[in-house]
């Protein structure tokens, strides 16, 4: 485990800019699909942009979205969501295997845990010997370069 090479933590932060902006990339497009569904939430001439019952639809496909990218992505043989793959860093356990399935729906919950610290399950990179977050310790996962 050791003989790792660790990702920095910029290269985390441009993969998960890239991966935020792909999912809002999708989920507007998919709510521009389903903007008559929207149509029965918010008001009928189409101007629902500040609806708040279209704003939380919004959030929850946004939340399927994320869930599903992750969990698909992270969980594959490429071990790495979309931007990873771009920054060339990617996700493995202690024998450098890629995750489940089902570590990687405990690493998706878990990275609010690092969120709902006030960010310092962030900065637990900073000070870790192997750069891990507090969702990666807590998953027993670790984020290398390929």
């Amino acid at each position: 485990m050791y003989s790792l090479k660790f990702a920095s933590i910029s290269k985390r932060m441009v993969a998960f800019g890239i991966d935020v902006l792909l999912i809002l990339l999708v989920t507007f497009f998919l709510s521009f699909l389903l903007k008559p569904f929207f149509l029965l939430f918010g008001s009928l001439d189409g101007s629902d942009f500040f609806d708040e019952h279209v704003w939380i639809i919004r959030l929850i496909l946004a939340f399927c979205i994320s869930f599903f990218y992750f969990c698909f992505f992270q969980s594959s043989s490429i071990s790495s969501s979309l931007g990873q793959l771009f920054c060339k860093i990617k996700i493995v356990d202690a024998y450098e295997n890629p995750i489940t399935f089902l570590r990687a729906i405990g690493r998706f919950f878990a990275f609010f845990l690092s969120v709902i610290t006030l960010g310092f399950g962030f900065l637990m990179a900073f000070y870790t010997q192997n750069r891990q977050t507090l969702h990666d310790k807590i998953c027993k996962t670790y984020v290398i370069d390929r």
